[in-house]
């Protein structure tokens, strides 16, 4: 991964909070289904901009890097 982080789109378990949490990623023309390892929410202190962050791994143990930004609800993945 070299750091950048790009859109992409999530197909997400929709509970009462709206999109808790991914179930499959999709970027590359790939669907890839993944599992929560890890997650936490960042808060930025000036805008108070909230990110709920999520550590992936798919069943070949690849992990990823997500974020939804709470404004927008866009998915954003590190590469």
């Amino acid at each position: 991964m070299s750091g950048e982080f790009r859109r992409i789109m999530v197909r997400e378990y929709s509970g009462s909070k709206g999109g808790e949490r991914p179930l499959v990623l999709i970027f590359n023309d790939e669907s890839v289904p993944v599992e929560v390892v890890d997650r936490w929410v960042e808060e930025e202190f000036e805008t108070r901009k909230r990110r709920r962050f999520f550590r992936l791994k798919d069943h070949k143990g690849m992990e990823y890097l997500v974020y939804l930004d709470e404004d927008t609800q866009d998915w954003f993945m590190k590469f």
